[in-house]
């Protein structure tokens, strides 16, 4: 009785773990996956001191990539694995902050306007947020869109996983893009 007793304890203690591990995991899930604020809310420049700004995020164990446009300055931070360091590594992500490379660039007031332009004729703004319907999806890759303009932040989450739709015309033109700058200002990756 008394073996059955301390086993039945242990299984507890072993279920609650598990159930305090499940919350902070779903937490963990629901602060990335947040709708944006409106009316000037900003995850990147919380003083909202720009006219415009576009961020791209794309991130997982192996991979980091985020390019921001804030008014005419254009940053891309990105992990480089030309020495192939994830194939070997233990832990996940394989990179770290500091082996994160960066390269900054300015815009032309043209290529900014063209954006903003963009920006507007794809009704960008208004598209869907969860155009994948990702809340409630098991594993998968997110990559993120999220546009400050005229005071108001719009943030599309798209999610890459086996059976996945193309990412939404909108989000699609703007990110492509964004890569064509970074290619064209050489921005690395």
């Amino acid at each position: 009785m008394h073996n059955r007793l301390l086993a039945c304890r242990e299984w507890c203690g072993f279920l609650a773990h598990m159930r305090n591990l499940f919350i902070l995991a779903v937490l963990a899930f629901f602060s990335m996956c947040t709708p944006a604020k409106k009316n000037g809310g900003n995850s990147v420049d919380p003083g909202g001191k720009f006219d415009f700004q576009v961020q791209y995020l794309y991130s997982g164990e192996t991979f980091y990539d985020t390019l921001i446009i804030r008014d005419r300055t254009m940053v891309r931070k990105y992990f480089n694995d030309d020495g192939k360091k994830c194939a070997k590594a233990q832990r996940s992500p394989c990179w770290v902050e500091s082996e994160l490379e960066s390269a900054t660039a300015t815009l032309t007031a043209e290529e900014l306007a063209s954006l903003k332009s963009l920006v507007e004729e794809t009704n960008f703004m208004v598209s869907d947020p969860d155009p994948h319907g990702l809340t409630g999806k098991g594993r998968f890759y997110a990559y993120i869109i999220t546009v400050n303009h005229k005071s108001v932040e719009h943030r599309v989450v798209m999610g890459e996983f086996p059976g996945s739709a193309d990412a939404p015309p909108a989000s699609r033109r703007i990110y492509l893009r964004l890569l064509d700058l970074a290619k064209a200002k050489s921005l690395g990756n």
